[in-house]
């Protein structure tokens, strides 16, 4: 594993569509049809915010 990756349980800085830059904890990720990363992010209030 190199040092660059992010994997669940890490505090990940999203930016948020309406309320600017968050804080969350990573749930979760997947590839998207794209190839993309997905990263399932756990804000504040139980909300999960999808980031790539």
């Amino acid at each position: 594993m190199s040092s660059d990756e992010i994997i669940p349980g890490d505090v990940v800085a999203v930016q948020h569509a309406y309320s600017g830059r968050r804080e969350g904890l990573v749930i979760g990720s997947h590839v998207d049809y794209a190839g993309r990363q997905i990263v399932e992010v756990q804000l504040d209030g139980g909300e999960v915010y999808q980031a790539w």
